[in-house]
């Protein structure tokens, strides 16, 4: 049997070096495809930041995404699932990881104080969550509060004015008039009053 000299094996070991750094980067490639097919499909259906959110969290490490907190976290889940799978996130996924990306944009945004006043002034903002509570006495229906965001950056809480009900949702900017005080939790709203819908979202 013949022996193979020092060169040749020094050889054989780089042609393998090249094989698997070329499967690598076959790999590298079909990943990178995959990630721009997504950010495509999560494009058309206007949910755009999702794929920067993967992104920074693909290039943590293990330790920092322990500490992640549950927006990220869910994004990342769902979107490596999808791409494991060879598919796209469900219709009814997208619309949870819109939700998602807003809560982190609400979350990151500059805290700018909301304009409280004892005088009644006119409110419009956009609506982030709406929340379904049981009515305060039995058998009475139920109430839908809103957190709204106004454009200068400021969030305030309160009920959903009565004339929008059915009408507005999360996503749509409304207009009213109501007055704006301090809550337990930051600024709340009382009793709006000549609602509108600006536009939806």
């Amino acid at each position: 049997m013949a022996t193979l000299s020092r060169s040749e094996i020094l050889a054989l070991r780089e042609a393998a070096k090249a094989v698997a750094a070329d499967k690598a980067a076959k790999v590298a490639d079909r990943a990178d495809s995959r990630l721009v097919a997504m950010g495509e499909y999560l494009d058309s259906k206007n949910c755009q930041g999702a794929l920067e959110v993967y992104r920074a969290v693909e290039a943590m490490n293990a330790d920092e995404r322990r500490g992640l907190e549950f927006p990220e976290r869910t994004i990342f889940d769902i979107i490596t699932k999808s791409m494991n799978y060879g598919g796209f996130p469900t219709d009814k996924q997208v619309e949870f990881i819109a939700k998602l990306v807003a809560q982190i944009a609400d979350r990151d945004a500059p805290k700018v104080p909301a304009p409280i006043s004892n005088v009644r002034q006119t409110v419009t903002g956009k609506i982030l969550r709406t929340m379904v509570f049981n009515g305060y006495a039995y058998g009475s229906p139920s109430v839908t509060k809103i957190l709204i965001r106004h454009a200068d950056g400021w969030t305030a809480f309160g009920s959903l004015p009565g004339n929008l009900y059915g009408e507005a949702g999360e996503g749509d900017t409304i207009s009213f008039v109501a007055k704006l005080v301090e809550g337990d939790r930051g600024a709340k709203f009382e009793r709006p009053a000549k609602a509108t819908v600006v536009s939806k979202g």
